[in-house]
Parts: C-alpha cells; structure tokens; sequence
C-alpha cells in the first residue's frame, strides 16, 4: 500500500468491480451489493494502510479493527435495509419492535464476516512474501 489514495482507489474499484462481477454472472444479489462493498472495503483500506508502517502488532491489530468495522459496516446498512425494504431487500412488514427484531435476525449472517480474521496469518504471509518484490519495483522502502 504506497498511499492511502491509491489503496483505498484500488481497493474500491476491485472490490466494485469483483461484486458487480458477482451479482451479473451469479444467481441471486442486489444492485446495491458493489457500493456495500465501496462503504465497508475502502474505510477497511485507510484503517491498515495507516497501520502499515508502525510495526507487526499494530499491523495485525489494525487488521483485526479493519475486518471488525467492515462487520458491523454490513450488519448496520443490511439491518436498516432489511427494516425499511430498500434497494431489493425484502421488506419485513411494518415497523416497531417485531419488525425491529426480524430485520435484524435477517441481517445477522453478516456477522459471520468477522471470520476473515481466520486469514489475517495467510495475508502476513503474502505480505511478508511479496515484500522483497516491491522494494525491489521501488513501491516499499
């Protein structure tokens, strides 16, 4: 990650492209599915960009709060959708406490996001891998 426009620049347009790819090619997704992506991945970006630099345990640390933000960036943005029946989301019927909780037992399957933390030791890997490679191309010093 050089800087943190670039990185949140191409994480959001590969995160984009990578969903709308996804919702064209694949049964099932709303259109709304690659702007999710924009509002959890690029904020996910700046978070371990800043932390690139400031050492391994505050590298991983940021991971974690990276991938934890992009949970609750979902589950929130899903839970109102579900609630208020916008962008294809099926709409729970009515409002107030019911359709309070049955929005947000429909949107609790995002939860199960915080699992990409499960892959914070292979993206060390590839880090600590391909690092060679981009001093090397004069992309890290």
């Amino acid at each position: 990650m050089v800087d943190p426009l670039t990185s949140g620049a191409a994480i959001g347009v590969g995160s984009f492209i990578g969903e709308t790819y996804n919702i064209a090619t694949k049964a099932g997704g709303s259109p709304i599915y690659p702007f999710g992506m924009l509002w959890a991945r690029i904020p996910e970006a700046f978070i371990v960009w800043w932390a690139r630099d400031k050492g391994r345990g505050v590298l991983i640390m940021a991971m974690v709060a990276a991938t934890m933000y992009e949970t609750v960036a979902f589950f929130l943005s899903d839970w109102a959708f579900y609630y208020y029946g916008v962008f294809n989301y099926s709409s729970i019927g009515g409002f107030g406490p019911g359709a309070l909780s049955a929005s947000f037992t429909a949107a609790s399957s995002d939860i199960l996001t915080i699992i990409d933390i499960l892959f914070i030791p292979l993206a060390l890997a590839i880090i600590r891998e391909a690092k060679p490679a981009f001093v090397r191309l004069g992309f890290s010093g």
